[in-house]
């Protein structure tokens, strides 16, 4: 009997992220990955600006080769980027949630938040100051349906890779972000966001999984709770943001430290051995990701580079090699 194939080879390249160590490449508060599996590769996400691109060329990524991008959600710093993308790989094709066409905003009061996130929300009209629209994505697929695949559920990359939508199965978890909010097209009424524009990635190897969420507003724990229901593998690694990361910046929270705390025992579970996150996590919640991972937990920056094979998993900093 021949054993079933598993990716064996996998590398993350970040190709954008709020920081960077290395002062030829451009950081912003936005996220892009490249992503190999043996002989296959794609991007998932594409940041604020479309910067990403200038980063890839500076590391040596061919955009040319590349076939697929995967749009994790539709907020403007993952889908920023996008039409630049387009416009430079005339063939690219682009996986997204169809909920991305739902237009998606913030809204910017503490009456705002506590209105939204009653029954039915609230007309536009009655919010105390004008929302931020936070998405985008419609206005783009407009001008490139042909290129767009819209999902609804589960989508099957390549073999053993797969796109797959949460299941918000703990209420609890999911992120604690409040000002987050939808239009509902049908009622003309804003509501807090369910976040259902939102799908992951699993890269299934032959005894775990690996998880890329680049901002499990659904919370990392539902999102990591779905893959390990459906594979029955322990989740190994973790790669991508927590949303935990405050509105007034990289050292304050949207949550409490015991919900970070109650979330790290949650992935513990799920057989989480190495996390590597930043960009809406957060600097101080990632802080308190140490203080539980230890450093089994690190910030995925700019330019840095992630090699797992069957056997390990191992560090690189890309950068630090390219440039003296």
């Amino acid at each position: 009997m021949i054993d079933e194939y598993f990716p064996e080879n996998i590398k993350v390249i970040n190709l954008i992220e709020n920081y960077t160590d290395n002062e030829n490449l451009t950081a912003e508060h936005g996220l892009s990955l490249y992503v190999k599996a043996d002989n296959m590769s794609f991007i998932v996400d594409s940041g604020q600006s479309g910067a990403f691109i200038d980063n890839a060329k500076m590391l040596g990524i061919d955009f040319q080769s590349i076939d697929f991008i995967f749009l994790s959600h539709n907020h403007y710093d993952h889908i920023g980027g996008l039409k630049r993308l387009l416009d430079c790989n005339k063939n690219i094709k682009v996986i997204a949630s169809r909920n991305c066409l739902i237009p998606t905003l913030k809204v910017l009061s503490d009456e705002d938040i506590s209105a939204i996130s009653k029954y039915g929300g609230v007309k536009l009209c009655e919010l105390k100051s004008e929302p931020k629209d936070i998405g985008g994505f419609a206005e783009i697929y407009k001008e490139h349906q042909n290129r767009f695949i819209l999902v609804d559920e589960e989508y099957k990359l390549a073999e053993h890779i797969y796109i797959e939508k949460p299941i918000n199965s703990y209420a609890e978890f999911v992120c604690r972000d409040a000002a987050l909010a939808k239009l509902d097209t049908d009622t003309q009424r804003i509501q807090r966001d369910d976040f259902g524009h939102e799908l992951f990635m699993v890269i299934e190897r032959k005894n775990d999984v690996i998880l890329i969420s680049s901002c499990s507003h659904s919370g990392i724990v539902n999102i990591a709770d779905t893959a390990y229901r459906k594979f029955n593998k322990p989740i190994s690694t973790v790669i991508g943001g927590f949303h935990m990361r405050g509105k007034d910046g990289d050292n304050s929270l949207n949550c409490t430290e015991e919900f970070i705390r109650e979330t790290s025992e949650r992935l513990e579970d799920f057989g989480v051995k190495k996390i590597y996150t930043g960009h809406c996590t957060g600097i101080l919640a990632l802080e308190v990701l140490k203080s539980y991972f230890g450093d089994r937990v690190e910030h995925f920056k700019t330019g840095e580079i992630i090699e797992i094979t069957q056997n390990k998993i191992k560090d690189l900093n890309i950068s630090k090699q390219i440039y003296k």
